[in-house]
């Protein structure tokens, strides 16, 4: 009956996946981070580095540490972290150029790099609290995005 499956889902929803241990992974990111600060543990390195002995996060089998920043970080180092960083603000500084040229140039090429930024935005938010980029598809999209705003840069910037 329809109770049944409504009690069967509250049931399910109370229970706590075993990879929700975000506490053990997080402080296993911090590890890996300190035991190798400048080249990580190498890129898609997380998983194999957490399932190892000693590891805070052995029993959980993390694929990432549920965070693009520390994901980054363990797997390739502080300075390609302060690379990516760097690599968002020039992104945000080319959208608000764009933005602002396209303010007086054109109303849609303005909302299309609002929309543009947008996107990448959510990939930043989504990004404190998981990882997607291993997902081929999202990378992919998450590429053609940067790719699509950079394109409005430039358009931005020729004379019409």
């Amino acid at each position: 009956t329809e109770l049944q499956v409504v009690e069967q889902r509250a049931r399910v929803l109370k229970e706590l996946s075993p990879y929700d241990a975000r506490d053990a992974i997080y402080a296993e990111a911090s590890r890996e981070i300190r035991s190798e600060p400048l080249t990580g543990v190498g890129p898609g390195g997380f998983p194999i580095a957490s399932a190892r002995a000693g590891s805070e996060a052995s029993t959980v089998a993390a694929k990432h540490a549920h965070n693009l920043g520390l994901t980054w970080a363990a797997e390739a180092g502080l300075p390609a972290l302060l690379l990516i960083i760097g690599f968002a603000l020039s992104l945000t500084l080319a959208a608000g150029q764009a933005s602002r040229r396209f303010r007086v140039l054109s109303v849609t090429d303005r909302a299309l790099v609002i929309g543009l930024g947008a996107a990448l935005l959510s990939v930043v938010g989504q990004g404190f609290f998981d990882y997607t980029l291993r997902n081929a598809v999202v990378h992919i999209a998450v590429w053609g995005v940067i790719g699509a705003l950079l394109v409005t840069h430039r358009a931005a910037e020729v004379p019409r």
